[in-house]
């Protein structure tokens, strides 16, 4: 298809580029390959890593005590319908891009409140 010369060109230069990547390429493939082998020769069950990793949390949280305070945990403020807080504002983490979105749902569904459906009555 491509004959003219630069692409011949750039053929020639990528066979180039190929062949002296390769022993590069090879060598971390059959490094790969040890990992692998390597890990499949140690087999250990799911349920062994998951008690594992609770015995380690278990001995880490034993030494945290908890503090405790006269006020209940504070639960999320923001409305998920609106997603906009007490005051009527959208929090601060949220981008412009995602506040556009929801100002223009709420006009939408206010808008849409308003207009009546027409179409076919069925007795």
């Amino acid at each position: 298809m491509a004959k003219s010369l630069r692409s011949k060109f750039k053929r020639k230069m990528r066979a180039i580029a190929r062949v002296k990547k390769a022993p590069k390429e090879a060598a971390r493939l059959n490094e790969a390959v040890k990992r692998r082998d390597q890990f499949d020769s140690t087999p250990q069950s799911v349920a062994d890593k998951t008690t594992s990793v609770q015995a380690q949390e278990a001995k880490a949280n034993q030494g945290i005590e908890t503090m405790e305070t006269d006020q209940p945990a504070s639960k999320a403020t923001i409305n998920l319908r609106t997603m906009k807080t007490a005051d009527g504002k959208f929090p601060s983490w949220m981008n412009q891009r995602q506040r556009k979105k929801y100002s223009q749902k709420k006009k939408k569904s206010k808008t849409q409140q308003g207009k009546k459906k027409k179409g076919i009555k069925v007795f």
